[in-house]
């Protein structure tokens, strides 16, 4: 390892000159940024540490390349300031190394004719200051794994013990001895991460839980026969079987605003079950659980008009009592509506029936208290 001394001898790079120097990003990386960045400084890192790793001259020079002195690669930057980060915030703040702009974000009309861009104008400056998320518009500029490459301590240690192996977590103490003591480089056990530009939109749309967090969970509560409110667990057989969706949806086609999707065909039930009756089967069960969804859904408004009118007429208690009732049987109601009866017409049957006596337990709660 390299003193820091030897980097900061009077001929070299003395502490006292060399600290605050301001060092332009630009003239030292290529990038895409068209913006201005924040100078960088040494005196920012002088003394800071992570986790047991105290950060010195060779933390970040290190001899890479041929023709150049002991350069910082970019991308032990970016594993510092983002790995394990929370986007915008502390280390991993825009605001670091990004100068907000002042500058409106939106241009002048043709013509020279005033508009609200003008007298109103947007600006970083201004959605920073009101808390509008970066990743708003600039998505998924952090990529990466975070996870630690998946043989890097068997590259070192050939036999490791269970004992060892179970310090592997401790972050301070990975840093200190292997690190601080033995002058281990980053990327021996981390892998790479990359800040740049994405297309703003594909990566959003590529990634269906950005706006769709749990992507058919109410199918896959209906197929697993569970999530009901005071129902018994109740598996479709194609649960046990491990049918995925795929095994059903097999066809090509579209939903009702024309996207490309994949449908489920009565086909793929005679092909599995070599029964020709199932070509009927599907549209029966259909049927079957919406018509006892539809009288479901009539009971619940009369219910929901019933409690509201007792609210003032009956013990605060007992209304909050006939609230939780009401907001089981109505979740039970909702699993079968997003999730699809057919995909478990017994479970739905169960569902929707058990729905019906809560809501006959709040009728006749409710009778009881008017006497």
């Amino acid at each position: 390892m390299v003193n820091d001394s030897s980097c900061m001898t009077e001929k070299c790079h003395p502490k006292e000159n060399f600290f605050e120097k301001k060092i332009e990003y630009k003239t030292k990386y290529e990038t895409e940024f068209k913006g201005n960045l924040v100078p960088f400084t040494h005196k920012t890192h002088d003394e800071k540490a992570i986790e047991g790793q105290k950060l010195r001259c060779s933390s970040c020079h290190i001899k890479s390349s041929v023709g150049k002195h002991f350069e910082v690669p970019k991308e032990l930057c970016f594993l510092c300031h983002f790995r394990s980060a929370k986007e915008n915030e502390g280390r991993a703040k825009c605001a670091v190394c990004h100068v907000i702009s002042k500058e409106p974000l939106r241009v002048k009309k043709e013509g020279g004719k005033t508009d609200e861009a003008e007298t109103k104008p947007i600006t970083h400056q201004g959605l920073e200051k009101a808390k509008i998320a970066c990743g708003s518009c600039h998505f998924e500029l952090v990529s990466g794994p975070t996870a630690l490459k998946k043989d890097a301590c068997i590259e070192c240690h050939h036999s490791p013990t269970p004992e060892l192996m179970s310090t592997a977590t401790d972050k301070k103490k990975m840093h200190e001895e292997h690190v601080t003591k033995q002058t281990a480089r980053c990327f021996h056990c981390h892998q790479t991460m990359e800040h740049k530009k994405a297309p703003y939109l594909d990566t959003v749309i590529r990634n269906c839980a950005t706006c769709h967090p749990e992507p058919h969970r109410d199918q896959k509560l209906m197929i697993a026969g569970e999530g009901g409110k005071g129902v018994a667990k109740f598996p479709i057989a194609h649960d046990m079987m491990k049918t995925n969706c795929l095994g059903c949806h097999t066809k090509d086609g579209h939903d009702e605003k024309g996207r490309r999707v994949r449908t489920a065909e009565v086909k793929s039930c005679v092909d599995c079950h070599a029964d020709k009756e199932m070509e009927k089967q599907p549209d029966k069960w259909k049927r079957d659980v919406y018509e006892e969804l539809k009288a479901a859904r009539e009971f619940e408004k009369e219910i929901v008009a019933a409690i509201e009118e007792a609210k003032g007429k009956l013990p605060t208690s007992v209304v909050k009592k006939l609230a939780t009732l009401l907001k089981d049987a109505q979740e039970n109601l909702r699993i079968v509506d997003a999730g699809g009866g057919v995909h478990n017409k017994k479970y739905a049957m169960l569902l929707i029936e058990t729905g019906m006596l809560k809501f006959d337990a709040i009728k006749a709660e409710l009778a009881a208290g008017h006497k």
